[in-house]
């Protein structure tokens, strides 16, 4: 009778590693999928003299300056943000004129139908209250910089729903930096 039972323990052992190693697999070709789709989108960007950079795997960022340069210090982790933002699902034929936000504290984004919390967010850089990508994506940037930051779904929302917005969905965010309070 031991042996029986250690032969199908054994044989259930195989079988949920297959499962596993399917299932990983399977995310694996999504997220390579994605990052594929992202960097032809972001190549094709280049034609517009617009350069994305990768800053953390499967998290690129470009970042807009104002017209009148940047003469504030750059931000670092601790520093205290406010910010407006927009959040897209990103897909190769994305265009930020023609989509509409999944989320935003822009008022004037903010589709007809829908209101959300329309107030400036304030962030401590690090304290996780945005994604990790984002927030990394952020580092280095200044006061009313404009940050593009595309992610992955697996550095996004992974494989649960987020609102109208599917699982394993890249998304791409712009983040307005209006205010910056350096950690002393």
């Amino acid at each position: 009778m031991k042996a029986r039972t250690r032969s199908f323990t054994v044989t259930a052992i195989a079988s949920a590693t297959v499962l596993f190693a399917a299932g990983c697999s399977k995310q694996e070709t999504i997220i390579s999928s994605q990052l594929e789709m992202i960097r032809s989108w972001t190549d094709g960007q280049l034609n517009n003299n617009i350069v994305y950079s990768e800053v953390a795997s499967g998290v690129y960022r470009t970042v807009f300056f104002p017209e009148d340069g940047r003469n504030t210090p750059s931000i670092a982790s601790g520093d205290s943000l406010y910010v407006w933002y927009e959040i897209y699902p990103f897909s190769s034929s994305f265009s930020r004129t023609a989509a509409t936000p999944i989320y935003t504290n822009k008022r004037a984004k903010m589709p007809d139908n829908i209101r959300w919390d329309d107030n400036v967010l304030k962030i401590r850089l690090g304290d996780g209250s945005l994604l990790r990508g984002v927030e990394k994506s952020l580092e280095g940037c200044a006061l009313s910089d404009t940050v593009s930051v595309i992610l992955t779904s697996n550095n996004a929302y992974g494989k649960i729903q987020m609102q109208q917005l599917p699982p394993n969905t890249p998304v791409i965010w712009y983040v307005d930096i209006e205010k910056v309070i350096k950690n002393e």
